[in-house]
């Protein structure tokens, strides 16, 4: 699964580079209430660093709830 979610950010990222104005949202999460715990799920948001490295204003957010979800989106 970790490997699954890490491949399908980086196709993401590189599908959509050209694309990015230079932020970049990430969401990670391992635990949900209706769905069944996402073995380090929250590993997508290691990418991060890299975007950083990049020149990408990356917000990040692990295991977010409803509110600090929308949050970081409307900051984003």
């Amino acid at each position: 699964m970790r490997q699954l979610l890490l491949t399908t950010a980086l196709s993401f990222l590189s599908a959509g580079a050209g694309l990015a104005d230079g932020a970049a949202l990430i969401l990670g999460n391992e635990r949900y209430d209706r769905l069944d715990r996402v073995s380090r799920g929250d590993d997508v948001l290691e990418i991060g660093e890299g975007l950083v490295d990049l020149g990408f204003q990356v917000f990040a957010l692990g295991d977010g709830e409803a509110e600090n979800t929308a949050k970081a989106l409307a900051d984003f």
